[in-house]
């Protein structure tokens, strides 16, 4: 099921932003991503994004792509201030 909504926080730097430490979070690489021209149900983008740890577990997130063109837009934003 894709992502509907989510707490998304903006920084101005990085001493504003949160610490991400381990073993609280695990570190992951993102592998892969596929984007699904009608992945909705409404026939809307969605893009899964593949995930490994050290161990070699896989994780996925399904997110829609208006979710990541708001993310972009977002990042764009902070490009040019």
């Amino acid at each position: 099921m894709p992502l509907d909504s989510i707490n998304v926080r903006v920084f101005d730097e990085p001493k504003d932003a949160p610490i991400y430490r381990l073993p609280e979070y695990k570190a992951v690489t993102l592998d892969s991503v596929a984007v699904v021209g009608k992945g909705t149900v409404n026939g809307n983008p969605t893009v899964d994004l593949i995930f490994s740890d050290g161990q070699g577990q896989k994780y996925m997130a399904l997110v829609k792509g208006s979710f990541l063109e708001t993310i972009g837009e977002l990042v764009k934003s902070k490009c040019k201030s």
